[in-house]
């Protein structure tokens, strides 16, 4: 597989994080009214883009995130995301069943954990995963090896002690549907979290010039 040079790269400013998510396409129903199906991912994109701005330094340029929000693909799409996920610097994963399946879940995570990750304090390879999974719905089902062996988002030190538990019960969406006055000091924990990987660990850039190649499936294909 190629990768985009280094001079490219540097041409356009990387997000701090990329919010990766299973899109949702609007149910076609002629009683309902048309519906944002991703009106809550929209959200937390939004609430995290403000306290991520807030609380890293950002170099000229940079954007706090990335998320797609468009379904029209095309091959600007396919490079847009290509460069966000080769380029950012945490990677926030909204699991849900959906996004066990994504084939564009798959290969952004694959983007993301192909790059190497370094010290800020000496440059020296770092161990720690800048890879954020996030609860965003109850999954029933065993989550794959590669998903599973990275730890989920799950703040500890919240003003409620009810809250953690709850999010762990019914995710972020959840919280959204039955307690939203919960949600913000999860969503600040998170901003804060990527704060503290952003400060501690730098992900150098690696980003492929096509998909191909790229691991398309989280759980193994059968055969």
């Amino acid at each position: 597989m190629r990768y985009v040079s280094d001079e490219k790269l540097e041409e356009s400013g990387a997000p701090v994080f990329f919010v990766s998510y299973a899109r949702s396409k609007p149910a076609n129903s002629p009683v309902l009214p048309p519906h944002e199906t991703n009106a809550h991912v929209q959200r937390l994109f939004r609430d995290l883009t403000q306290h991520v701005n807030q609380l890293v330094p950002l170099s000229a340029g940079c954007d706090p995130g990335f998320m797609d929000m468009t379904m029209t693909g095309g091959a600007l799409w396919e490079r847009e995301l290509r460069t966000n996920a080769g380029s950012c610097q945490v990677l926030i994963c909204l699991l849900s069943p959906p996004y066990l399946r994504s084939e564009w879940c798959a290969m952004e995570w694959d983007i993301f954990s192909a790059r190497e990750v370094v010290r800020r304090s000496d440059g020296k390879p770092a161990s720690e995963t800048m890879i954020v999974p996030v609860l965003w719905v109850p999954i029933l089902e065993e989550l794959p090896k590669m998903i599973d062996e990275v730890t989920l988002f799950s703040p500890r030190d919240l003003h409620d002690s009810n809250i953690s538990p709850m999010y762990e019960r019914e995710g972020l969406y959840g919280i959204l549907n039955t307690d939203p006055g919960a949600y913000p000091a999860l969503v600040w924990k998170l901003a804060k979290h990527i704060q503290v990987l952003q400060a501690k660990y730098e992900v150098l850039p690696k980003v492929p010039d096509s998909i191909d190649g790229l691991n398309r499936h989280f759980f193994k294909e059968p055969g």
